[in-house]
């Protein structure tokens, strides 16, 4: 049996992402509900770590899912099955959109239980369902968003994230610029952003001296076109009026 601590820091790398924090009660729980399968060993420990990656109709501790979400969560009840309003409240209407069938979807309630609950923590890491859940932009802006997303090699998919933090690199080359071009953010004649047009799909405010001040962290607009939008409108991101 790992040492109660380790079970902790196990659940804090999955668990909690999608869930309430860790607490003992809720280590007692995990390693209860692994007792079929030999208890929070190592082994189990490493497989728990990899939920996400466990296939969609295969649970590989069987029954754990259903064990867990009955003695710790409102999610799910084996009696009554998933909680919409809690379902909806902790992952959002779009993750509770693309996963509805599968919450009521198998031959028990084990399967059920996994079967719903996979999906709906699996969906909090695709991209689309990232960009689905962006406050304060238009719908517009959304599906140029996904459109601009879909060409690229899925492996770069996951970096999407990434442009929350604001990085200095572009963490997927070029898709600002394909969001900007297809938006009409930005006058391609002379190369003037449209403020309106930020205001209204993004929900960019601009601070007074905020447009001179990120024009000028690009002084050599004319090269390399992605690399400059990115930086301004990531400027103009970072901007907050008074």
């Amino acid at each position: 049996m790992l040492p109660f601590s380790f079970c902790t820091v196990l659940l804090a790398t999955y668990f909690a992402t999608s869930l309430a924090d860790v607490s003992p009660r809720e280590g007692q729980v995990i390693a209860s509900c692994l007792d079929r399968v030999g208890g929070m060993t190592y082994e189990n420990a490493e497989r728990l770590q990899r939920y996400k990656q466990w296939a969609d109709n295969y649970e590989e501790f069987p029954c754990f899912t259903n064990c867990y979400l009955n003695k710790l969560s409102t999610l799910y009840k084996e009696n009554s099955g998933f909680n919409e309003t809690a379902v909806i409240e902790q992952f959002g209407k779009e993750v509770h959109k693309v996963c509805q069938r599968r919450l009521s979807e198998g031959r028990d309630a084990c399967d059920i239980a996994y079967n719903g609950f996979h999906c709906l923590v699996t969906m909090l890491d695709d991209p689309f369902v990232h960009i689905d859940r962006l406050p304060n932009i238009t719908t517009e802006a959304r599906t140029v968003m996904k459109d601009c997303l879909r060409p690229y090699d899925r492996s770069l998919y996951n970096r999407i994230k990434e442009y929350s933090k604001l990085p200095t690199r572009e963490p997927i080359r070029c898709y600002t610029k394909c969001i900007v071009d297809n938006l009409q953010l930005l006058n391609p004649i002379n190369r003037h952003w449209n403020i309106a047009s930020l205001r209204h799909h993004l929900n960019i405010r601009f601070e007074k001296g905020s447009m001179k001040h990120c024009h000028a962290l690009t002084p050599h607009r004319k090269r390399n076109a992605c690399a400059w939008v990115f930086r301004e409108l990531t400027c103009f991101m970072q901007s907050k009026p008074k």
